[in-house]
């Protein structure tokens, strides 16, 4: 920040400083006024049981009403100055801040930028469905009115690093067993956003729900290897992401573990493409935790991978019969 811009900054405080004195006094007062509404108001409600009949005028509904529309009357005229004092002071807030975050963009590494954006934001589990791209505001939650992701109090630069850092810190949920493979599909190349920031080069940690049910029973046999697939195919082309990505896995049966016995050809299918999918994952850098939650919560992660897929078959098949045997 040069001198004139910083000389610029404190005049410009000096002046809101002066300009918001007495508006901040009035505002103080209201509160003041509503603090004592409000204890009056609350005070025309009990106590219970009522007093003697000589007493019961001043609980009288009227005055209660009254009361309060006196306290609502108060609160609404002490709001239409505080959004009076947020406009007058919104300009200058726009400027120190933009100005901040010139130096801070301009002056220190990405590394230590990362680490003061990941303090400001929350870090959340957002739920990804059909419905996550019908939505047109912000995706983020809990932080959503924030003015951190405001382009005019941090600039194009920040905002789209805090964005960045938002996608990588996020914990993204694919929960629609049914509509995964296009769901997780469109939204790695989808930024609701707007700022052409692709999800797919920046998250790092991800939880999928997954179906592997057993084919009905009235299920043509050529249809039967695409339905056994299909419940593990959300997972196809996921290694080939650039960021090293955390995966947590669910994979349901639904209660088949205890209509039919393994091994059978649909699990052997589903636990060879499974397999595959994984050690792609290994290979390429990422982590993942799999649980069969019908399988005694049997879990396979990326030490497992060194063990071939009729090892992991042998593994649910051994939790399969403890679980009849039971």
């Amino acid at each position: 920040m040069s001198e004139h811009e910083y000389s610029s900054l404190i005049e410009g405080h000096t002046l809101l400083q002066r300009r918001v004195q007495p508006l901040l006094k009035i505002i103080h007062q209201k509160n003041e006024a509503i603090s004592q509404a409000r204890s009056k108001a609350d005070a025309l409600l009990g106590p219970y049981p009522r007093p003697p009949a000589t007493g019961r005028a001043h609980y009288s509904p009227n005055n209660i009403d009254k009361a309060y529309r006196h306290l609502a009357k108060l609160t609404a005229e002490n709001d239409l100055k505080i959004s009076l004092l947020c406009k007058v002071i919104a300009p200058q807030a726009k400027k120190s801040s933009r100005l901040l975050c010139s130096c801070i963009y301009y002056d220190l590494p990405r590394e230590v930028r990362d680490m003061i954006y990941g303090f400001l934001h929350a870090h959340e589990t957002i739920y990804v469905g059909p419905e996550y791209f019908d939505q047109t505001k912000q995706p983020c939650e809990t932080d959503r009115d924030a003015h951190y992701w405001d382009v005019d109090y941090v600039g194009a630069d920040v905002q789209r690093e805090i964005v960045e850092s938002w996608y990588r810190t996020t914990l993204f949920y694919f929960y629609d067993k049914h509509n995964n493979i296009e769901v997780v599909t469109k939204f790695l190349n989808t930024d609701r956003w707007q700022l052409g920031i692709k999800p797919r080069h920046f998250i790092r940690k991800a939880r999928f729900e997954l179906d592997a049910s057993h084919p009905p029973a009235n299920m043509r046999i050529e249809d039967v290897h695409e339905h056994t697939t299909q419940g593990i195919r959300p997972l196809k082309n996921l290694h080939l992401l650039p960021n090293h990505v955390s995966f947590f896995i669910r994979i349901h049966t639904y209660g088949d573990v205890k209509q039919y016995l393994l091994p059978s050809e649909w699990m052997q299918s589903i636990v060879g493409d499974l397999h595959r999918s994984l050690n792609a994952l290994h290979r390429a850098g990422h982590k993942f935790v799999v649980k069969w939650p019908d399988y005694e919560d049997l879990e396979f992660n990326r030490n497992d991978c060194s063990l071939s897929a009729d090892e992991w078959m042998e593994r649910l098949v051994d939790a399969q019969m403890r679980i009849l045997s039971a």
